[in-house]
């Protein structure tokens, strides 16, 4: 009962965190969900926490058990197809536990017909069965798309809000953004940096929680790092390092996020009149809907962006012309 007591008792103290966040998203109508679908949204992703994280933490204790001096190599060996296994599996289970998907041929035929042009025209093979409405604004005013999972499970999703307040080429361009997540194998390379982030964070715990209890452990009473009460100690730990390489991992979603927003830009080219400037236009009504900050701090952006600042997608998307002079699109000729 120890895992499940820990995370239970995290998580509480965590809440009333989440419920500001949740009354300022209210406050300012991003969110529209009322409280008690907010409260059963929670108590399920707490289940899922508890089951999971139950899980990790039982392994984790058996391989320091098992070895405990290349335990953080053997937990990351069994780590990866679990965080494989994790992103196949969360379109298919998770993310409908929370929200409605439906195929968008059955909600909008008329878009899906202008996104199967764009696929053809870029060359690829993206059946409509692949493309996913998602019902948000029964929770959310806030507008998104996105690409997720892999194999069986890849797809891409478009939010109810986001066909509600963009027009057609709009969408396009946005759909063609992720379709450049889909073609550029952003998956796949995110699952092989995270799996090596993930390597070094263990040895960093590794390396730092003997340390830690040599130091306060009799304090603390903690036996050895075998015990489960160093549990604490050591997710302490993985935290700080966690934090601290935010920064990095933020970085490269970002470079991911443009060189998306290039493609959309590529591939709509011949398709869309002044594709440019319709992917301005839909850059501006996301920042207009979301409240981003028109002039974020480059600090901010530096620790906590995980996409370009808006200004900077509008800029490039107005600028971007390689076909002036003859040139083409480095992703789609």
């Amino acid at each position: 009962m120890f895992s499940p007591l820990l995370i239970l008792a995290t998580d509480v103290l965590s809440l009333p965190t989440g419920i500001y966040d949740n009354w300022v998203e209210r406050k300012y109508g991003i969110s529209v969900q009322g409280w008690g679908s907010w409260s059963w949204d929670w108590a399920k992703g707490e289940l899922i926490s508890v089951v999971i994280g139950s899980l990790l933490i039982t392994l984790l204790y058996a391989v320091i058990r098992k070895s405990p001096r290349r335990w953080w190599f053997y937990f990351w060996l069994v780590s990866v197809p679990l965080l494989v296994i994790g992103i196949f599996v969360q379109p298919l289970i998770i993310d409908p536990m929370f929200h409605k998907f439906v195929p968008l041929a059955q909600k909008d035929p008329r878009l899906t017909a202008s996104l199967q042009e764009l696929v053809q025209h870029a060359g690829q093979n993206i059946p409509p069965e692949r493309m996913f409405w998602m019902g948000a604004a029964e929770k959310s005013t806030a507008l998104n798309a996105y690409v997720t999972g892999f194999g069986g499970s890849k797809r891409i999703v478009v939010w109810d809000t986001t066909i509600a307040k963009m027009n057609t080429p709009q969408i396009v361009f946005v759909t063609g953004h992720e379709m450049g997540h889909y073609v550029l194998r952003h998956i796949p390379k995110l699952i092989v940096l995270n799996s090596l982030a993930f390597l070094i964070l263990f040895y960093l715990g590794y390396r730092c929680i003997g340390w830690v209890l040599a130091r306060w452990g009799g304090k603390w009473g903690i036996r050895g790092l075998e015990d489960w009460a160093s549990l604490p100690a050591l997710l302490l730990l993985l935290s700080v390092f966690s934090f601290i390489s935010n920064p990095i991992g933020n970085k490269i979603s970002r470079y991911y996020e443009h060189q998306a927003d290039q493609y959309g830009l590529e591939v709509t080219h011949a398709l869309t009149p002044d594709s440019g400037q319709v992917a301005a236009q839909a850059f501006q009504i996301l920042g207009e809907v979301d409240l981003s900050d028109p002039e974020p701090n480059r600090l901010d952006i530096f620790l906590f962006y995980s996409h370009p600042a808006i200004p900077n997608r509008i800029r490039f998307a107005l600028t971007y012309d390689p076909w002036s002079n003859g040139g083409s699109g480095e992703f789609v000729h």
